[in-house]
């Protein structure tokens, strides 16, 4: 009876997401349309999605990011991205599974790997994505590598002033100028990418001094990561969150280290 339940509600759930997030629109709401949900408000800038970069001609460009507020089954939160007033975008973040089949059909990713997405705490989880182009518009399937949370969303494709840009898979970016110093209980697993994670500071302010932590999952895969006194410009965690998914440590371990470069 308990499986029975379980496989209900999953199907429940399906038959929601399709309901919601749509080739057409999101809910009630077509794209394009002006109009806005009552129960919307600005998403909280620690609602990690790992799908919302943009670029714009123009400050009027800037996508306005809406969070629904009201009643969602199963956890779920509900995001919604207008431009100019109108609705482009829409996503889906809960702990349970999403199938992207009603967006997508049998049409073959466009691309996939790990990408950065929601947050835990001070953690920014590490997901296995895929996507897809699919008439006229992209769709991201997001799983946390822990388990537990999902994302779907759909966006319009890049055009006019405004430009919506892929989520970033990450992958190791090129070796640093300088040596770097790695201490910790993390540093041994960090040994073959210390030249990476050096080239990761090349545009920071020296000399640094920065702790990293990193979450693994149960095939030893990183699948959190956290940082503190990381700083430079043009995504230096993004790059650090690169070159740390060609490390692998013991299952369902948590470590951390502190990065030393004095040039």
């Amino acid at each position: 009876m308990g499986w029975t339940l379980v496989l209900l509600a999953t199907a429940a759930l399906a038959a929601e997401d399709a309901a919601w997030l749509r080739t057409d629109g999101a809910g009630e709401l077509p794209w394009g349309t002006q109009s806005m949900p009552f129960d919307a408000v600005p998403r909280a800038r620690s609602s990690y999605l790992p799908d919302t970069g943009f670029v714009g001609r123009n400050p009027s460009d800037r996508p306005e990011d809406l969070e629904m507020t009201g009643a969602a089954p199963g956890g779920e939160r509900r995001f919604l991205r207008y431009v100019d007033g109108a609705l482009v975008d829409a996503a889906v973040l809960r702990p349970a599974p999403l199938d992207p089949s009603p967006l997508v059909g049998g049409a073959a990713p466009a691309w996939s790997g790990p990408v950065l997405g929601a947050g835990d705490g001070p953690f920014r989880l590490i997901g296995e994505a895929r996507g897809w182009v699919v008439d006229g518009r992209t769709v991201t399937h997001w799983v946390a590598r822990e388990g537990g949370l999902e994302l779907l969303s759909s966006r319009a494709q890049p055009g006019g002033r405004y430009k919506a840009l892929p989520p970033e898979v990450l992958r190791p970016g090129a070796p640093g100028k300088a040596a770097l110093k790695v201490k910790g209980p993390l540093a041994p697993l960090l040994k073959p990418v210390e030249a990476v994670l050096s080239g990761c500071l090349d545009a920071s302010p020296l000399p640094v001094e920065a702790t990293i932590e990193v979450g693994f999952d149960a095939a030893g895969r990183p699948a959190k990561v956290r940082a503190e006194n990381l700083r430079g410009e043009g995504g230096v965690f993004e790059c650090v969150a690169g070159a740390l998914v060609a490390v692998a440590g013991p299952p369902r371990a948590v470590q951390a280290a502190t990065l030393v470069r004095t040039r």
